[in-house]
């Protein structure tokens, strides 16, 4: 007579870690500025791509507050990167949440650079039109409009 086997599957979660581990694989976060399709907020994502990354009438190049922001804090976010996947992993947070974190983080520090970031001087001419010489805020408008789009698929 054969042994009759009993086989229990105990999962303690682990199809849960796989799916997670599969959405972030599809999951994103982009910071910046969006138009969306026309009007004045297509006009500001413009104008902040000039102050990025300069114009061939601006000869002077452009002040690069989003790469600033990037160098100036990639070992940070390496490390928010890591312990955000870990509370994924740890079935801690939803994939959405590390998502939005590490995009609402990065927005953070972009308006930062914006705010204190080591840009080179304005000319004497603009300093006189607008009435102040912070490089990149004139209204605050630019800065204000910096945020985070989100995906998780």
């Amino acid at each position: 007579m054969a042994a009759r086997i009993n086989v229990i599957e105990i999962d303690r979660g682990w199809s849960n870690i796989e799916k997670n581990i599969r959405k972030m694989g599809g999951a994103e976060t982009r910071v910046g500025l969006f138009g969306s399709g026309g009007g004045a907020d297509e006009n500001l994502a413009a104008r902040a791509s000039v102050q990025e990354y300069g114009s061939r009438r601006w000869k002077g190049g452009g002040r690069p507050f989003m790469r600033q922001s990037f160098d100036k804090n990639v070992g940070d976010l390496e490390r928010l990167a890591k312990k955000e996947y870990d509370q994924v992993v740890d079935q801690k947070q939803s994939v959405s949440k590390m998502v939005k974190t590490v995009g609402a983080w990065m927005e953070g520090k972009i308006k930062e650079t914006i705010t204190t970031g080591n840009f080179r001087p304005l000319k004497p001419a603009t300093i006189r039109a607008k009435g102040s010489s912070t490089p990149l805020i004139d209204t605050g408008q630019m800065r204000n409009s910096i945020t985070h789009k989100d995906k998780v698929r």
